[in-house]
């Protein structure tokens, strides 16, 4: 279930999905954030889980393969002059070099130029703020949201997904009086960064059984199937490997193909089928082909416990092999290939042979 785009025509007649939310929430417990112009230091100081989590999705998507479909938006201090190739080399080796965060004096003075332009750059960025909620009453009023049946683990983090006035005033407009309801999105943990910043894209779904559009769950065990977790940053707080599940506030309207009981037979087939060619999609999901009826309001963070947490004050050595484990191990295995090719090779066998009696049996 990965994260598009379809020009569907949406009408005001639409039917509330059988496992939805059917009552619409009040808009009054969702504060509305004004996104201030906002420093490293005041980050650090009364959000540095929120700006650790940030980062961490930004450096996910850096060090992912995918980058260049993934990396949006991506850093403008790093792009070529041409406009069209990206210095992800000097990108990655920023990343290696930013320190643990730290909400002291000395951090933010200590900070390496380079590291300081862009964790300054992203933290700006953003049209929403995160905010860290108490997990136990918030997944509980999560799952009295989307109506989930089935247990599913609890996350380690859960994280409310506030949208400045601008966007949350478009969501409001676009849905008017219609109901709203609520469902689970999984996807791989390097593609919520572009998700966050540029929502749901339905077109870049690979999971398109029942027609096209992005692909959700009602029930929490389902979503999660397709949240393959990922390396994040070696030195965060919340964990060097994470994967995530998006709650996702969906708008009630025909271009959220789901399965109805009102209406007519033929209105109910209409609003479950999202393609012509393919099955009605099933009880407990949901197939969004407008991009702009959905969009993300809590993340659940589930740490993966391989990997541990980086206790403060951390060797810098020990962070730099973390980060560059991957061509290190490359590298060794290089070294066993030339080793065991040296030892097959007479000729190797022989110089190392008169190398050891000239000079230790001389």
């Amino acid at each position: 279930m990965t994260p598009g785009e379809d020009d569907v025509n949406t009408t005001d007649d639409a039917i509330p999905c059988d496992s939805a939310h059917k009552e619409q929430e009040p808009d009054v417990p969702h504060a509305q954030a004004q996104v201030p112009m906002k420093t490293i230091e005041n980050v650090l100081r009364e959000a540095k889980m929120e700006g650790d989590f940030l980062w961490s999705l930004f450096v996910s998507a850096a060090k992912s393969y995918r980058f260049s479909s993934i990396l949006h938006p991506f850093p403008p201090m790093y792009n070529a002059e041409n406009g069209t190739e990206k210095h992800m080399f000097a990108l990655r080796e920023t990343v290696s070099q930013m320190p643990q965060f730290s909400s002291t004096t000395e951090f933010i003075n200590q900070l390496p130029v380079d590291c300081h332009n862009l964790l300054s750059w992203i933290f700006q960025k953003p049209k929403f703020e995160l905010k860290l909620q108490e997990k136990e009453e918030c997944f509980k009023h999560i799952r009295s949201l989307t109506g989930q049946v089935m247990d599913a683990p609890e996350p380690t983090y859960v994280f409310e997904v506030v949208y400045d006035c601008q966007e949350e005033e478009k969501f409001k407009a676009r849905r008017g009086l219609r109901k709203n309801f609520y469902a689970y999105h999984g996807s791989r943990m390097d593609n919520f960064y572009s998700i966050l910043h540029n929502g749901l894209n339905g077109h870049l779904n690979k999971v398109a059984a029942f027609g096209e559009g992005t692909y959700l769950s009602s029930e929490l065990s389902v979503s999660l199937l397709y949240s393959q977790a990922g390396e994040t940053w070696s030195k965060s707080c919340l964990g060097a490997k994470l994967a995530c599940v998006a709650v996702c506030e969906m708008i009630d309207e025909p271009s959220v193909k789901c399965q109805v009981k009102e209406g007519s037979t033929s209105v109910q087939k209409q609003r479950a089928q999202a393609s012509s060619i393919t099955d009605a999609v099933p009880e407990k999901y949901y197939v969004v082909q407008n991009n702009d009826a959905v969009r993300v309001k809590y993340l659940l963070v589930y740490r993966d416990n391989s990997a541990p947490l980086v206790p403060q004050g951390s060797s810098p050595s020990s962070s730099w092999v973390q980060e560059h484990k991957f061509p290190l191990l490359m590298l060794a295995y290089v070294i066993l290939l030339l080793a065991i090719g040296l030892a097959n090779s007479r000729q190797a066998v022989k110089a190392f042979t008169r190398f050891y009696k000239q000079f230790y049996l001389s």
